[in-house]
């Protein structure tokens, strides 16, 4: 997440923060990754529950409407498109199939929406970032806020630390 995040930050875990309020789009969280890791993963929340999420052409849509990612930040080479309640990438590629998270069928409300508790996050670095593209959907349960970063006082990250169990 660099820029955004430097190496060494400091980041506190409240996991009640998200009782009061909801994660917002550009809320940037961190969570349990879908793999082995010894570390928890940092990424940008592009698209709530609910959300009709588009991407092509390197340009992101959210509910038809651009989503622009902020300075220092690479756009996707890849397409996405939710349908047939499933996630699509490259036009091809169905996450369900391929085991990862994406929700069973009875979460959708709409064929062509983000189910609830589906939460899409990607990195600051798009084509080089192991996120929602490749691995589907987390859901929400806590908020991270950063500590001091240059003298600055902390301010506001998300915590996302549950993904949805690999479909069989």
């Amino acid at each position: 997440m660099e820029p955004t995040i430097p190496k060494g930050a400091t980041l506190l875990d409240d996991m009640t923060a998200y009782d009061r309020t909801s994660p917002a789009r550009g809320d940037i969280i961190v969570f349990d990754p879908p793999i082995v890791s010894e570390n928890p993963w940092i990424k940008r929340i592009i698209a709530l529950p609910g959300d009709k999420l588009e991407i092509r052409h390197s340009q992101i849509f959210v509910n038809g409407k651009r989503y622009l990612l902020p300075k220092g930040s690479r756009s996707p080479n890849y397409d996405l498109v939710i349908a047939s309640k499933t996630i699509y990438v490259d036009g091809s590629t169905d996450l369900r199939n391929d085991g990862q998270n994406v929700p069973p069928a009875s979460f959708f409300q709409s064929a062509d929406r983000l189910p609830d508790g589906c939460y899409f996050v990607m990195g600051d670095a798009a084509n080089n970032s192991l996120d929602s593209h490749l691995f589907g959907c987390v859901q929400r349960v806590g908020k991270i806020w950063g500590g001091p970063m240059k003298g600055k006082p902390a301010s506001p990250f998300g915590k996302i630390t549950h993904i949805f169990p690999q479909m069989k």
